[in-house]
């Protein structure tokens, strides 16, 4: 049985090439990815089967490696990517902080504007995952919303530095 995808929409008051530019070039997100807003590193391979690597400082210190396989991309509508975490090689690895976390995740990013502002739709599934990861990842839902919502907050705030 799959697990209930995580599914999150926002609006930002920004138009939608600016948008796509800040989800998909690597200077943009290192300046609002993430629940912190700031990423150690990242790199972007903007094309079918490249990676966005990247990396979050953790609250003791330590980097989580994580990386997006791109399979899909129709700019400035709709990417797909397969999200891991990663060891220093690009090896898939271990969510370094919950062990039944879902080894690779299906996540798909639309984009659709109107009157200026752009709409966004962003759907998560576990992707190919035991039966203890979908429960994982079923169970974290709400904690899904909240680092979101706080990246999206961050992503809301740099899309109005650049508009400025």
């Amino acid at each position: 049985m799959a697990s209930k995808p995580f599914v999150i929409t926002r609006t930002f008051d920004a138009p939608r090439k600016l948008v796509w530019e800040s989800m998909t070039d690597a200077g943009h997100l290192k300046r609002w990815f993430g629940p912190t807003g700031q990423l150690d590193y990242a790199s972007v391979d903007l094309r079918e089967g490249g990676v966005f690597l990247y990396g979050i400082a953790a609250p003791d210190g330590r980097v989580m490696r994580a990386k997006r396989v791109f399979t899909q991309i129709d700019p400035p509508e709709k990417f797909v990517t397969i999200a891991s975490y990663c060891d220093d090689a690009q090896n898939v690895a271990r969510h370094p902080m919950s062990p039944a976390w879902p080894l690779e995740m299906l996540i798909a990013t639309t984009l659709t504007e109107q009157a200026g502002e752009t709409h966004m739709l962003l759907d998560w599934r576990a992707h190919n995952a035991t039966p203890e990861e979908q429960a994982t990842f079923g169970a974290s839902h709400a904690m899904l919303k909240q680092g979101w919502d706080r990246a999206f907050d961050n992503l809301d705030t740099h899309l109005k530095t650049m508009r400025a």
